[in-house]
């Protein structure tokens, strides 16, 4: 349901990633909708970031874990040659209208 923590729950799940050095990928339909997920894995992070990049939607850490963020509208390569230990998707109901559309 709405406002259920979903989306804090998927940024304890990547920064827990990181923190052990593993690799997280995280998918929404929109930049926009990653970036309140990057700025808060950012502050959890923040004295183990080695670097971090907004507009790539990435962050990396001095224990060798990365956060990749993909936004999935009008991206049909998102994730493609990726490998990740877990993966989420955030607000992917706003994709059914679009799949709907691709699947005629």
């Amino acid at each position: 349901g709405r406002r259920f923590g979903k989306t804090k729950f998927m940024v304890w799940l990547a920064s827990r990633r990181a923190i052990s050095g593993g690799k997280f990928g995280i998918f929404a339909p929109e930049h926009k909708q990653l970036l309140e997920p990057w700025a808060e894995i950012k502050d959890i992070l923040q004295p183990i970031i080695s670097t971090s990049n907004k507009n790539e939607g990435t962050i990396r850490t001095i224990t060798g874990g990365q956060i990749d963020f993909w936004p999935l509208i009008d991206n049909e390569l998102a994730g493609r040659g990726r490998e990740y230990d877990e993966v989420a998707g955030d607000e992917v109901a706003f994709l059914l209208p679009n799949l709907q559309r691709t699947h005629r």
